[in-house]
């Protein structure tokens, strides 16, 4: 199963873990993986992986519509990329007053 939901208490946060293999060339991506998963994201969470190297957003790619990533440099054939989308987020469905504590929810001080 590559979808997620992490913490699952109220969809606070759902994540998404979007795989495809480069036939080589591709400096955009977006649309479906390897496993017919649409590539979807919120801007500034994703984390983009080639070949196991977490990049670093805004020197080795572009992510800014929640769709397409971009890379200044061509992929190589066979390179593996994996982005880990974060597609929702909601301080509001956290926990309130009256509702158990989910020990997977981490508070900050």
């Amino acid at each position: 199963m590559t979808t997620s939901q992490y913490p699952s208490y109220n969809n606070v946060v759902n994540t998404l873990t979007w795989k495809y293999q480069a036939v080589g060339g591709e400096t955009t991506v977006s649309g479906k993986d390897n496993f017919n998963q649409v590539l979807l994201y919120t801007a500034g969470v994703e984390q983009v992986y080639l070949n196991g190297v977490l990049l670093v957003r805004a020197v080795d790619y572009t992510a800014v519509d929640g769709k397409t990533v971009t890379f200044p440099i061509a992929l190589n054939t066979n390179d593996y990329l994996q982005i880990y989308c974060i597609t929702a987020y909601s301080v509001a469905a956290s926990p309130g007053s009256g509702e158990s504590f989910h020990p997977f929810l981490m508070m900050g001080a």
